[in-house]
């Protein structure tokens, strides 16, 4: 028995992304040489202050009922493609996302209209030292200001070395903040703003994704901002579909039904984050940002869907009590089958934390 991979094509109607329906779909790998954080942002086509945009575009993913869930991507706007031999229904597909009102906070959201993308990373910080000497003046004791004559060697002498004691301070802190830059980025589901933990908010808002019911809908559950920016009115009827994100259990400490905020945070100092599952402290030299419950959806539904960690005594979105369904979060518990018990306990909750260093 084996597994097989297959070869990507845009599959939309009416040419939405600007290529032919069944044509390949080219990719890049690339590597900033100055900067260390990179953010894809569903729902948004430019920028979020001091961030620079590497290219925006439209929202992807697998059509809803086909057999395989995607991630969702961000295709590029104005898109290559290559033509491929004839491949018989066997392919991974891409189609544009739509979204869907009712557990999706519409206004900001609208139903159907196809939802944008960014792909952006933080701005360099260029750090420069300019020392522009014009005039150098003192007070005298008697409070009368004279210009200090260039040629009087003491006072020359000991301006220059407060100068250099300054230079050496300077480079010092340069030093510190070019090693130091941090950069890791993660989400923290259930709560609206980032840990207070040397950390920034990039933007809050709703955590959505492909409805818990449907097959092929995207495996990646999604922040969407409070604030996005559309693109084309396409009214076509080949896509896929994204939905707000839901409690379905009281587990949480929240109503089954509420919707659940979600946090895109960056660190200052961390240059690396993790999701750590099964524990809800870190490992030695680690810095925890968040600890809760690690969450997915049912395990009986056909959406299949990434694990991810909802923070500990998690909030809900105000307004957000309709349970709708749409994206559906449940507690993870241990089964004592393939997995090692000890040191895991069937029937057991999963704790989480996240960590940066």
């Amino acid at each position: 028995m084996n597994s097989a991979i297959y070869g990507a094509k845009y599959d939309s109607d009416a040419d939405f992304f600007g290529t032919k329906n069944g044509d390949g779909l080219p990719c890049a790998v690339c590597r900033s040489s100055s900067d260390v954080t990179s953010v894809m942002i569903p729902a948004r086509r430019t920028c979020y202050k001091s961030w620079r945009k590497q290219y925006n575009g439209y929202l992807a993913t697998n059509r809803d009922g086909s057999y395989g869930s995607k991630d969702y991507i961000c295709i590029n706007e104005d898109p290559d493609s290559f033509a491929t031999a004839e491949d018989h229904g066997l392919r991974a597909i891409f189609q544009s996302t739509v979204a869907s009102c009712g557990s999706l906070a519409c206004p900001p959201y609208i139903n159907y209209r196809r939802l944008t993308c960014v792909v952006y990373i933080t701005a360099t910080m260029a750090v420069q030292m300019q020392i522009v000497l014009l005039v150098l003046t003192f007070n005298s004791a008697n409070g009368i200001e004279k210009k200090l004559l260039l040629n009087d060697p003491n006072q020359m002498e000991r301006e220059i070395q407060e100068l250099r004691t300054l230079v050496t301070t300077l480079t010092s802190q340069v030093s510190a903040i070019q090693q130091s830059k941090g950069g890791a980025q993660f989400i923290r589901w259930g709560k609206s703003v980032c840990p207070d933990n040397d950390t920034e908010l990039v933007y809050d808002g709703f955590a959505a994704g492909g409805y818990y019911s449907n097959k092929g809908a995207g495996v990646n559950y999604l922040c969407l901002p409070r604030d996005p920016l559309w693109g084309i009115n396409y009214t076509g009827t080949i896509y896929s579909t994204i939905y707000g994100a839901e409690y379905d259990t009281s587990f949480f400490g929240t109503n089954n039904g509420d919707d659940l905020p979600c946090a895109v945070c960056r660190s200052r100092s961390g240059v690396t984050s993790m999701m750590l599952p099964g524990r809800n402290k870190c490992y030695k030299h680690w810095r925890m940002q968040y600890n809760g419950y690690l969450a997915t959806s049912g395990d009986s539904f056909d959406s299949s869907k990434e694990y991810i960690c909802i923070n500990e005594n998690a909030d809900a979105m105000v307004g957000g009590g309709h349970d709708y369904n749409g994206a559906l979060f449940y507690s993870v518990a241990a089964s004592c089958t393939s997995l090692a018990c000890p040191p895991y306990i069937s029937g057991k909750r999963l704790t989480c934390a996240v960590c940066t260093k």
